[in-house]
């Protein structure tokens, strides 16, 4: 009898203890900080209050102008930045502006055009960015599109991001044979290019902790990274006021620390969250050396711009220092 006992209650000893290990599993995970990997949370609420801004849908758009200074080939390069930022009708599933109005399956996106233009010795760059990102995110969390293009005196390049399912499908075209023609998938997560949108909708969307995401076309383009997801790091923090003219600032930082790269965004603390400046600091593989870009606001206006296309409408250009 004791023989066929104490093995039991032994088996018994067994599983308590196991019983006690997985509560404290289970426990542990429960309790673990929040990683960000799931995302910011899209509150309804601030949603319809973008909606209701008669800044972004009352027929007009913002127009703001850059000093920029840029490291190119191991030099710093002076040149000018115009953003363009305005909402719009967006086909959700041919990913084009909803011009003819005939399909139901639309929505209403922050669109951004973001143009740079330096020189390098005796050419020029041109580059452009232009991000569509859904006001609505909490229908559509992730932005539909992303187009970019960069044109020097040796060649151009054109890439265009497209969300496909819960993946982001790229396409590139380049006269640059290590570039080439190609397409590439990879899981969607946030995007850097959405970073001016999102903000601008509210910078409480804007991801903060350990989350994945995609850098700017700009970057990976110029700096012959590949396509794919990065480790990033977000800090979301009000900045010291302005002394110049007591303005209240807040400040996005991001880290890419696979990229050794940092990001800081300067803009508006009250709405409509207009961006100050920005910075970008990294290491630059082919010089060896650290490069940096900053661009700090000249000017902005909030107009209708669309309309004015006519001789008399270049008056337009001087409010813009252009």
């Amino acid at each position: 009898m004791y023989h066929s006992f104490y093995p039991h209650i032994h088996c018994m000893k067994n599983i308590n203890q196991l019983y006690v290990f997985l509560c404290f599993v289970v426990l542990t995970l429960s309790c673990k900080p929040h990683s960000g990997q799931d995302g910011p949370t899209y509150h309804r609420q601030n949603i319809d209050q973008f909606f209701q801004d008669p800044y972004w849908f009352g027929g007009k758009g913002e127009i703001s102008t850059y000093h920029l200074v840029q490291d190119r080939y191991g030099e710093k390069r002076e040149g000018r930045v115009i953003l363009i930022q305005v909402t719009e009708d967006f086909l959700v599933e041919e990913q084009v502006k909803n011009d003819l109005y005939q399909s139901q399956n639309s929505t209403s996106v922050l669109k951004s055009n973001l143009l740079k233009d330096f020189t390098t010795g005796i050419y020029d760059y041109s580059i452009m960015t232009s991000t569509f990102t859904p006001v609505d995110k909490r229908e559509y969390p992730y932005t539909l599109k992303v187009s970019f293009s960069s044109q020097d005196w040796c060649g151009q390049t054109f890439q265009q991001l497209n969300l496909i399912g819960k993946r982001y499908g790229s396409t590139i075209f380049s006269y640059f044979e290590t570039i080439g023609d190609k397409k590439e998938y990879t899981d969607a997560v946030f995007l850097e290019d959405e970073l001016f949108n999102v903000l601008r909708i509210n910078p409480d969307f804007l991801p903060v902790n350990e989350f994945n995401i995609i850098p700017s076309l700009e970057f990976t383009r110029l700096n012959n990274i590949a396509f794919n997801s990065y480790r990033g790091h977000g800090i979301l923090e009000t900045a010291d006021a302005d002394i110049s003219n007591e303005s209240s600032y807040s400040e996005y930082q991001l880290h890419y620390p696979d990229l050794d790269r940092k990001l800081v965004i300067r803009f508006e603390t009250t709405k409509p969250y207009k961006i100050i400046s920005w910075k970008e600091e990294f290491f630059n593989r082919s010089t060896g050396k650290q490069s940096s870009l900053h661009a700090k606001i000249d000017t902005s206006i909030h107009t209708d711009y669309w309309k004015k296309n006519m001789v008399k409408d270049t008056l337009w250009r001087e409010q813009l220092n252009l």
